[in-house]
């Protein structure tokens, strides 16, 4: 089982080729409530998705499923929802969508009120087994894979934890400093768990399966020397010359242009060194994508 990239914009995705969202590869019985934050906000329940007009009424679900069962202030929510520029009612307008939500998740789960938005102590929760929410699920994952005692086990718990994520946290609706906040360290995670996917399918000897994902992945987090690393090793590995301007331009690019110098030339420094393999590098500025 490899990984199967999934272009969206700005976002490089992965997912195992035979996944199918809702089954038990995923750690989700179906029937049960799933809420989706890794990538759009999502509800399913019973084979049906919960509906929704406002972009708030997502992204105030997306936050308080990232902190679930924790109750989240009125204030935290109004800065996690406008940021420097909140509307002049917004805290009455915070009411309004949280009544709004409250009533489709009730509606949505009919008897079977799995999940529960609740006022309280000055805030909000949302309360649930954190196993419905797929960002749980995935630490759960990687945390099973960190436990594994055979590789194949490890590459199991990894391919199913990087399966759950369709794109950015929340579908990228995140005001930076909310995203700062909430989604960069889950961003940051699931960078890692790929890397110890390539560790471990590179150590078995699938290195031409997953080069492809590698590049990509590589190209896109410029800033990452492990994954640059891996990159060059599984192109050496296939036989492939590693040369920077024909390998990996859009990734050096972007770590020496309109960055600070410390970034380009860390990139280019393990281009040069890692695995001591013969890689070229032609110039710190790149034309061409």
């Amino acid at each position: 089982m490899f990984l199967q990239s999934h272009r969206q914009p700005g976002v490089a995705t992965l997912a195992p080729a035979n996944h199918r969202t809702g089954s038990s590869e995923s750690g989700w019985i179906g029937g049960a409530v799933e809420i989706q934050v890794l990538g759009p906000v999502e509800v399913r329940h019973q084979g049906a998705s919960l509906r929704l007009t406002r972009r708030q009424q997502w992204l105030l679900l997306g936050i308080l499923a990232l902190r679930v069962n924790r109750v989240v202030s009125t204030e935290q929510l109004i800065d996690l929802l406008w940021g420097d520029w909140p509307a002049r009612n917004a805290r009455a307008t915070l009411q309004t969508r949280v009544s709004e939500l409250r009533s489709a998740l009730q509606d949505c789960q009919g008897a079977d009120q799995q999940v529960q938005l609740v006022t309280q102590r000055g805030g909000y929760l949302l309360r649930s087994e954190p196993s419905v929410i797929d960002a749980y699920r995935f630490r759960g994952m990687v945390a099973e894979a960190r436990l594994a005692t055979s590789d194949q086990d490890r590459i199991r718990a990894l391919h199913d934890a990087l399966a759950l994520w369709r794109g950015q946290v929340l579908g990228g609706l995140l005001q930076p400093r909310a995203h700062a906040a909430l989604g960069l360290h889950l961003e940051s995670a699931r960078l890692t768990a790929a890397e110890h996917l390539f560790d471990a399918e590179i150590g078995r000897g699938n290195h031409e399966q997953v080069v492809e994902q590698i590049r990509e992945l590589a190209g896109a987090n410029p800033d990452r020397e492990r994954l640059i690393g891996q990159m060059m090793l599984a192109l050496h590995r296939c036989g492939r010359h590693v040369l920077v301007e024909g390998v990996a331009p859009r990734a050096v690019r972007n770590g020496c242009e309109g960055c600070g110098p410390g970034r380009g030339g860390a990139a280019v420094r393990v281009l040069g060194q890692y695995h001591n393999l013969p890689v070229y590098v032609v110039s710190s500025t790149f034309g061409g994508a």
